[in-house]
């Protein structure tokens, strides 16, 4: 243990009560570290677990005066590693996990710790719902701040679209309310881009009256290519004629209760039985092409939102990848991927138990109505998400699988239309490190600039490259012992960077999003820049035609 890991935990201990500073050795420390992902799991040097927001604050504080890293998680559900750090500090979320709903107003306020099952539970029994996570065990704070799609999102958006307010807690420990009204900027900024800009501890949702059932469910085929173009084709017109109250996911999986491969409709319609059954009627009465199971039925949203979380429940090392693509999506495509994936399962047997892909055909005309400047979320066009979650046991095997979620999702990104050229990833989808400047397009200039307001020094940069537009050089950033007490965080972060200089940069700004904010001088052939520069940053312009 380094002597700054030492100090840190001294002073941890001084400022918090006694079972909120945990130390390896101890089974409350083991359990910290699992994730949904075993791969991604890390030594922590210490543990925090967090009451309120001033106990966040000042964890923070104390973790940059003495020079530690540190990074926070809540549902442990991504695969990117952002919510694991090796001899850090890592801020356990899980205890602020408080739900309060306002049937009246039909808002809900969550901690920044909780689970989505947790909002669905309290919010249910007064017949309210939201659009959250469509497998339970996601957290609430990586879900929402990445954008968050939902099964309702084909009439009520994306959970950022009905995102009130937030509590963040910033690099400086200062806890900042944030709004359409109170920090604006911030608020433009979290919706999206949250992780990099603090902790969030708290969040307001708008909630809807659901006084009814929906109606949804699994439907399973074998992984036959007649079974595999009729499910496909079905999705494809089912999505083409969507009034926004019908979704479904398609993909393959091995669930761990079937212990066999399987393709399968994941359904979804906001509306009666009756509607219903005509909707999907196609689906499961084909003459030619039998379901081996059927399970639709009426439920509520918070049974809704459990259907996919069988599937994803086994235990093991993953890597997601993300891709979009354009409807209709062509079945030899989802056949391509299947069969890479029977590929990757005879060279890594371990492979096949529970590795998946999804292909969203979730309406979109609704989130797209939303200008992709709205908010820092820019992947508003009309393209679906896929992605790609291989399941496997040993690590000698991560590069083998890393590899085949990679050349897996180029396959799909090839399927995108013309107009669909400037479609970015959805990044809570994405585990394989895509740019940040690829992720945001045309709103990462603003979140460089933003990021020089509001996180200057850089402090919550684990996740992407995103770096202020200005990087200060002095001791501004230090923080001394009677500061500590007062702030939050919610993405991963490393606080080593708040006292050092770094030296200036590039920033890989896609082209079309750098002449959009007017950052660049375009050269002759309309194509490039050299010498432009966002305060000490050296900004370089990336042809918009050589993006992938």
């Amino acid at each position: 243990m380094t002597l700054p890991l030492r100090m840190l935990i001294s002073d941890l201990q001084a400022t918090l009560e006694a079972d909120q500073v945990v130390l390896p050795g101890s089974d409350q420390y083991n359990a910290a570290l699992k994730r949904w992902a075993a791969s991604i799991e890390k030594p922590a040097g210490v543990v925090v677990y967090p009451k309120t927001s001033r106990d966040i604050s000042a964890a923070i504080k104390l973790a940059r005066k003495h020079s530690t890293p540190f990074t926070t998680v809540c549902g442990g559900h991504g695969t990117s590693g952002d919510s694991s750090i090796t001899d850090g500090m890592l801020i356990n979320m899980r205890r602020m996990n408080s739900v309060k709903v306002d049937a009246e107003k039909l808002t809900l306020t969550c901690g920044g710790g909780c689970l989505w099952e947790e909002i669905d539970r309290a919010s249910v029994p007064h017949n309210i719902s939201s659009v959250g996570g469509t497998v339970q065990q996601t957290g609430v704070a990586g879900y929402t701040t990445g954008g968050g799609f939902g099964f309702l999102s084909g009439t009520k958006g994306l959970a950022i679209d009905n995102l009130l307010s937030a509590e963040i807690v910033l690099a400086d420990g200062r806890i900042v309310r944030c709004s359409k009204t109170e920090e604006p900027d911030l608020f433009w900024a979290i919706r999206g881009a949250g992780h990099m800009f603090g902790v969030i501890t708290e969040f307001v949702f708008q909630g809807f009256h659901q006084p009814n059932p929906v109606y949804g469910g699994m439907v399973i085929f074998p992984p036959s290519p007649p079974a595999i173009k009729h499910l496909i084709n079905f999705a494809n017109n089912m999505f083409a004629n969507s009034d926004g109250r019908t979704g479904m996911m398609c993909g393959f999986a091995t669930p761990p209760h079937l212990k066999k491969r399987i393709i399968f409709g994941c359904c979804f319609h906001d509306g009666p039985e009756s509607e219903a059954l005509q909707i999907f009627g196609p689906l499961i009465n084909d003459p030619v092409v039998k379901p081996i199971k059927v399970g639709l039925k009426a439920m509520n949203m918070s049974e809704m939102n459990s259907v996919l979380g069988m599937a994803a429940a086994a235990p093991g090392r993953r890597i997601s990848k993300g891709a979009v693509y354009s409807s209709p999506l062509p079945p030899s495509a989802f056949e391509q991927v299947l069969n890479m994936y029977e590929e990757l399962v005879r060279e890594c047997p371990e492979a096949g138990q529970s590795g998946s892909g999804l292909f969203e055909f979730y309406p979109l005309k609704k989130i797209a109505s939303v200008p992709a400047t709205a908010t820092a979320f820019p992947a508003r066009s009309l393209h679906s998400n896929a992605m790609i979650v291989p399941r496997w046991d040993s690590p000698e095997n991560d590069t083998l699988c890393r590899n085949f979620a990679s050349n897996a999702m180029k396959v799909i990104s090839g399927c995108k239309g013309e107009t669909d050229h400037a479609a970015t990833e959805y990044i809570n989808y994405d585990g394989v490190g895509t740019p940040a400047s690829k992720i945001y397009g045309l709103n990462y200039p603003r979140l460089c600039e933003l990021k020089t307001r509001y996180d200057p020094q850089n402090v919550f940069s684990k996740r992407f490259g995103l770096e202020p537009a200005t990087l200060s050089s002095d001791k501004s950033g230090e923080v001394h012992d009677s500061e500590i007490g007062g702030g939050e965080v919610m993405s991963t972060s490393t606080a080593s960077s708040a006292q050092s200089s770094r030296p200036a940069t590039p920033l890989q700004v896609p082209f079309h999003a750098a002449v959009h904010h007017g950052v660049v001088v375009v050269d002759d052939a309309g194509r490039r820049l050299a010498g432009t520069k966002m305060g000490r940053v050296q900004t370089e312009i990336v042809p918009v035609e050589q993006e992938s």
